[in-house]
């Protein structure tokens, strides 16, 4: 359980992403990823996120969950765009909560559970998120259904309120839905499809240091190339990344203090950060892969992420992928509609 903790506290607590800034080169030499969506376009995506953890030679799926997502653009202006996000959820396979200590997967548990049905957002003339139009909707929709789950996790794990109050933990969840930017921060799979947009990135191979701080090294490819050529066309954009991050016992002691002594009772940090000293012997370490496609007008094609995070003998993997399946577009220059699969 103290290994668990630990790595539920790390992966909460740290944000380690490709950072991409704007670089001054010639034009030939960049790739812009900017949205030219118009008025009544629309895109359907398959989206698949798996979670697992590899303890020595056991593997254990600790959640699987496959929706369909269906984006419409509701207005398009000089400004920006305005868009529909609807989630259809297909599948959901989670841990057990009797077991959440032992086996289960907080963030796992209240991802699935931060989970709206619809996302009305804006975005700048490039495609940049900029404002959830709906924010509030979706916070009380939240915490409508945490209740009837914390209930649940509460009365069937034995033990639960002595190391995590409850009071400690709705506090917690209260805050992360609390603001407006807060709840786009927890809505993933609209980060997976847009957080790349409004930038250029050089063609070719670009070294990245020093990601949040920490001993990060890794590389940024863009250039263009379809996805699949009877899909796609040459002027589609190719962005793919690999960052890897080596957090040491002293790096990881004010990320796991920090989340722990809000959840936990005070003795119970205490053995945390004791478990933390003990147990530590080897750094940990963080990999984030992303390859991402995009159709030469900015809309997501294929869009995969996976982060590796553990140290030798335990790992914690994460992969999500999104797919389309079926696009319209309303004044394309190029092939106005298709569709990968029947609807």
């Amino acid at each position: 359980m103290k290994r668990l903790l630990l790595l539920i506290a790390l992966l909460a607590s740290l944000q380690c992403r490709a950072q991409s800034q704007l670089v001054n080169q010639q034009e030939d030499s960049l790739v812009n990823l900017v949205a030219w969506f118009c008025k009544g376009d629309s895109m359907r995506y398959a989206v698949e996120s798996v979670s697992y953890k590899v303890d020595g030679k056991d593997t254990t799926v600790q959640s699987h969950v496959e929706e369909d997502i269906l984006l419409t653009v509701l207005d398009s202006t000089s400004k920006g765009y305005r868009i529909e996000l609807t989630s259809m959820p297909r599948k959901a396979t989670l841990g057990d909560s009797k077991g959440f200590l032992k086996g289960g997967d907080a963030h796992e548990w209240f991802a699935t559970l931060f989970h709206p049905a619809k996302v009305i957002f804006t975005t700048s003339d490039v495609g940049e998120v900029q404002n959830i139009e709906n924010w509030r909707e979706i916070r009380d929709d939240f915490h409508k259904k945490m209740k009837p789950l914390l209930d649940s996790i509460y009365a069937n794990t034995p033990g639960m309120q002595d190391i995590v109050p409850r009071k400690n933990l709705e506090s917690l969840l209260l805050l992360t839905t609390s603001t407006e930017e807060n709840i786009r921060k927890g809505l993933k799979v609209l980060s997976l499809l847009f957080d790349m947009h409004g930038r250029q990135y050089k063609l070719g191979n670009t070294p990245i240091d020093g990601l949040n701080g920490y001993n990060s090294k890794g590389s940024l490819t863009a250039g263009y190339g379809a996805y699949e050529k009877e899909d796609g066309w040459d002027d589609d954009i190719r962005l793919f990344s690999t960052i890897q991050t080596v957090l040491t016992l002293e790096d990881l002691k004010p990320l796991v203090g920090a989340t722990v002594g809000m959840l936990t009772k005070e003795d119970i940090g205490q053995e945390v950060e004791k478990a933390l000293h003990e147990n530590m012997k080897e750094n940990l370490t963080v990999t984030d892969e992303s390859e991402f496609y995009y159709f030469f007008n900015g809309w997501p094609c294929s869009m995969t992420q996976s982060r590796i995070a553990g140290y030798p003998g335990y790992q914690k993997v994460k992969a999500t992928n999104a797919t389309w399946t079926y696009r319209a577009w309303k004044a394309s220059a190029q092939e106005p509609e298709d569709s990968r699969q029947s609807l």
